[in-house]
């Protein structure tokens, strides 16, 4: 084992070995800061090329671009309020606030020292668990993985800052949107409306993109100001980047719990990689003396979830290379991977190819460390995003989440999902409703299910008294437990009155719930369990919320909200947008792309040089990434030949 461990290591320091681990760390940093991209995408552009490469040089190439690319994703999650990744949904909460009070350089520094010592620590243990892998994955089976998943819902009330009756809603609207589509165990289509299109499901990328990214370039463009409301110079944000690698480095407890919670939740096969923030965060909110401060900009919120971020990948990696089981979808395709090469992943390669096994976690560790010093030293320049004019941001973010969202599947459909998801976030973020916790419920949403429903075969109605089960069920009681205490003693709830637009809107939430256990109706009792499940809760939660909306109703505010110019520049906005969606459909990316900057920018009075030179350097960099360096077919528009909805 020694000499496997000194030759895997000493392995990825062979010239040719180190410059594809380099190559891969700047791809995946990219891919994480683009939004809509990710690691899935990466890994599946990717792989093609590796049929040519020696077993090593493949594996560590494909495992370095996809180890740091949650780091990339904290970039814009931080910045611009948007994830480069799902996961990274879980760092906006206190990332951005951080940002509007100019305390961007901060946040990057922490959140990148915390991604890289969650990604060492996560490949030690990886290292430390593979004499005694199999007893660690094998106890888990679908009872101790539904209530691990129950846990992980639980988490969407700590992590709703104010109305935990708003958070569980979202929650629950996120698990109503997981099943659309086809049911995996009954082949039953559900919620479709005879769409085609939604058979295969709501596409994760689309909601992400629709849920943070719209909403925050409508704010953008309403406003019309920069992202950061206190403007810092470059020096204060190099005193700001140092004080964030030096909190990450003070709340090193902090970062290796999370990290082993990272760890755990990777380890775990179909739990998913985006929960292990979720549960991070709301742990690190559940044990902090400063837990009322959580989601105001709190750095502990950034430095948690990002410690859980990379070091879930040394989880991941441990069912993958030891059964064959991947634990994240990327994983799945990093197993098809090792099939190319020739290699089996399974007990017989722990054994006969350990020098391999090593090298790939040496690789996990040298990657998470060339990515936090290449973006720490970025960091200054990046930082300055926060401060550019919304005019000139505002088109810049609109057209690469909008090529984000097209490239994953290349399906102009996205597009529209996206504006309709958009609008959906918008209105949520605006009366208080918790995105992040409607994302959970998405993410878990058909894993508590098909687990449930495999339970429910396996082992009967008693399968519940399992001893994990139980351990696991006795931890989501005491964190909710904990939860409502803490709130109890805090500030008393908002006695706000109600608007009209806040009262529409639980009423369309209400209407949502109900015809969603009206539709069920027509399907097979397993195939209408789970909604019922849900349905019924969200409706008594909704009936509380429009009773109590109800009586704080106030005709002084309904006169207030219909006041003439109110949603003036929120329209235009909106316009903008969907005259943006509208021209792709129509004539497609290559000619809308600079006409709509040019514009945008001139109507909201920035020079034609500037336009015309952003609109050439946006349209060649867009060109150029995607249609040639990722292959991407940009939709030429069904006017001039593109698929039709």
């Amino acid at each position: 084992m020694l000499e496997a461990i000194v030759t895997g290591t000493l392995t990825i320091f062979q010239p040719d070995i180190l410059v594809l681990i380099v190559i891969g760390v700047i791809i995946g940093l990219l891919f994480g800061i683009l939004p809509g991209l990710g690691g899935i995408v990466a890994l599946a552009i990717l792989t093609p090329l590796i049929y040519d490469m020696e077993r090593v040089h493949a594996l560590t190439f494909l495992l370095a671009v996809h180890s740091v690319v949650y780091s990339g994703g904290a970039v814009t999650a931080i910045l611009l309020n948007i994830p480069g990744t799902s996961p990274n949904a879980a760092t906006l909460i206190d990332g951005f606030p951080l940002t509007k009070k100019g305390k961007s350089g901060q946040a990057l520094g922490a959140a990148f020292v915390a991604s890289m010592l969650g990604g060492i620590f996560g490949a030690f243990v990886l290292a430390a668990l593979i004499p005694v892998v199999s007893s660690v994955v094998m106890v888990f089976g679908s009872p101790e993985t539904f209530f691990f998943g129950i846990l992980a819902l639980s988490f969407i009330a700590i992590i709703s800052r104010e109305s935990t009756v708003k958070g569980l809603v979202s929650g629950g609207l996120g698990i109503l949107f997981s099943f659309v589509g086809y049911q995996g165990l009954t082949g039953v289509p559900r919620f479709t409306f005879g769409s085609l299109y939604l058979y295969d499901g709501i596409k994760l990328i689309p909601l992400v993109l629709g849920l943070f990214a719209i909403p925050t370039v409508l704010d953008l463009a309403t406003k019309g100001k920069a992202l950061a409301q206190v403007e810092r110079p470059g020096t204060a944000i190099k005193a700001d980047l140092v004080e964030g690698i030096r909190s990450a480095l003070h709340h090193w407890w902090l970062v290796l719990r999370c990290s082993a919670i990272g760890c755990v939740v990777g380890i775990i096969p179909g739990v998913g990689g985006e929960t292990a923030p979720f549960v991070a965060y709301g742990y690190a909110k559940q044990t902090s003396k400063h837990s009322q401060e959580f989601g105001s900009g709190h750095i502990e919120g950034v430095i948690a979830p990002e410690s859980a971020n990379n070091a879930k990948e040394g989880g991941a990696l441990l069912p993958t290379l030891a059964f064959g089981i991947p634990g994240s979808a990327s994983m799945a395709i990093l197993l098809g991977a090792f099939l190319i090469v020739g290699l089996t992943p399974g007990p017989a390669l722990l054994t006969d190819h350990a020098d391999i096994v090593f090298s790939l976690i040496a690789t996990l560790v040298l990657a998470n460390v060339l990515a936090c010093i290449l973006i720490l030293l970025l960091t200054n320049s990046l930082a300055k995003i926060a401060f550019v004019r919304a005019p000139i941001l505002f088109p810049v973010i609109l057209i690469l989440i909008t090529v984000g969202a097209f490239s994953t599947e290349t399906n102009i459909s996205d597009l529209f999902m996206m504006l309709l998801l958009g609008a959906f976030g918008w209105a949520m973020k605006a009366l208080g409703y918790n995105l992040p916790a409607l994302l959970l419920g998405f993410v878990l949403g058909q894993i508590v299910e098909t687990n449930l429903y495999i339970s429910l075969g396996a082992y009967g109605s008693t399968f519940f008294l399992r001893p994990i089960s139980m351990v696991l069920i006795a931890l989501t009681l005491a964190g909710l437990f904990y939860t409502q205490r803490n709130r109890k003693r805090g500030a008393p709830a908002s006695s706000d009155p109600t608007s009209l637009f806040g009262l529409a809107f639980t009423l369309l939430l209400f209407a949502i719930f109900l015809c969603e256990l009206f539709s069920s109706l027509q399907y097979s009792p397993r195939a209408m369990l789970g909604p019922w499940v849900i349905g019924i809760p969200m409706i008594g939660l909704l009936s509380r919320e429009l009773f109590s909306q109800t009586k704080q109703f106030s005709w002084a505010q309904f006169k207030s909200d219909l006041r003439p110019g109110q949603y003036t520049s929120s329209l235009r906005a909106s316009l903008s947008i969907l005259c943006l969606v509208l021209g792709i459909f129509l004539v497609g990316f290559t000619f809308v792309l600079p006409v709509f900057t040019v514009v945008y920018m001139r109507i909201h009075k920035e020079s034609w040089m500037l336009s015309l030179s952003l609109a050439l350097v946006l349209s060649l960099t867009i060109h150029f990434l995607f249609a040639q360096l990722l292959s991407v077919p940009l939709y030429p528009g069904i006017l001039l030949g593109g698929s039709k909805i």
